[in-house]
């Protein structure tokens, strides 16, 4: 909601120089409001719920097609033509996007390391906080939490 509403205010500054007008005919009033409602709102909460639903990097490389088909709907819908360089920078974006997702691929084993050093990490500040006994405090350690340390701390 909040993406919509600054988009949109965004959108009202920019096209106040020139004066807003409304449209004029229901057709553009109907393709306004389509565009509004399906390819804006549906839009961003469908990517929102499916954004819960993924991995961060899963929902990186799904959202480096966005201008792929921005291409190909342009070609298909918009009439535009179809180009060398747009054949070219579109195979690139999906040649990287499948690059990115093959096992055993260089951002997957930064993944696996970082989820191990992690794992590494907390075992490390539980044998810590077992061997502390009674003075353990449910507070976070700098160890354990070093940005909300930093935030709470300066």
């Amino acid at each position: 909601m909040v993406q919509l509403t600054t988009a949109s205010l965004m959108c009202l500054i920019g096209a106040a120089p020139d004066g807003v007008r409304p449209p004029q005919s229901g057709s553009t009033w109907m393709a306004v409001i389509v565009t509004a409602v399906l390819a804006s709102a549906f839009a961003y909460m469908v990517q929102t719920w499916a954004q819960k639903h993924v991995t961060a990097t899963q929902a990186a490389v799904v959202l480096t097609m966005e201008p792929v088909f921005a291409g190909l709907f342009a070609v298909v819908v918009g009439g535009e033509r179809l180009t060398v360089s747009t054949l070219v920078g579109g195979a690139l974006v999906v040649a990287a996007m499948f690059l990115i997702e093959v096992p055993g691929s260089p951002s997957e084993k930064s993944a696996e390391s970082a989820e191990s050093a992690e794992s590494a990490e907390s075992a490390g500040s539980e044998r810590a906080e077992a061997s502390e006994g009674s003075e353990r405090s449910d507070e976070p350690s700098p160890q354990s939490k070093p940005a909300l340390w930093a935030k709470e701390t300066s």
